[in-house]
C-alpha cells in the first residue's frame, strides 16, 4: 500500500510538469486575445474621433493617432482610398477580427 501512494505522488508530479506548458500557452493566448480586442477598440475610437473632431489636437487624440496611423498607412499603401473614402480602418478591423478568431 505504501508503494501505491508513492507511485501516485510521482504520477501527479509528472502530470503537473506536463500541464505547465499548457497553462503558459493558455495565458499567452489569453493575453494576445485581450491585446487584439483592446487594439480593436482603439481603432474604433480613432474612427469615431476622425468623424467628430478630425482636426483636434488633444494629447489623448494624438496618442490614438500615433498608435493607429502607422498601421493605417501600411494598409493605405496597398489599398488606397476609394472615392475619398478611407478603407484602411475597416481592413484593419477585419484583420483583427480574423486574428481574434484564430487565437
Amino acid at each position: 500500500m505504501g508503494e501505491r501512494g508513492a507511485g501516485t505522488g510521482d504520477n501527479l508530479r509528472a502530470l503537473a510538469r506536463h500541464r505547465q506548458p499548457t497553462h503558459i500557452v493558455l495565458v499567452i493566448t489569453s493575453l494576445l486575445s485581450q491585446a487584439v480586442h483592446i487594439y480593436s477598440l482603439i481603432v474604433l475610437a480613432s474612427v469615431i474621433v476622425s468623424w467628430v473632431a478630425p482636426e483636434a489636437h488633444h494629447p489623448a487624440l494624438e496618442l490614438l493617432r500615433s498608435v493607429t496611423e502607422p498601421v493605417f498607412d501600411k494598409v493605405r499603401a496597398v489599398v488606397p482610398p476609394v472615392g475619398g473614402f478611407d478603407l484602411s480602418p475597416m481592413i484593419v478591423l477585419l484583420a483583427l477580427n480574423l486574428l481574434q478568431h484564430f487565437i
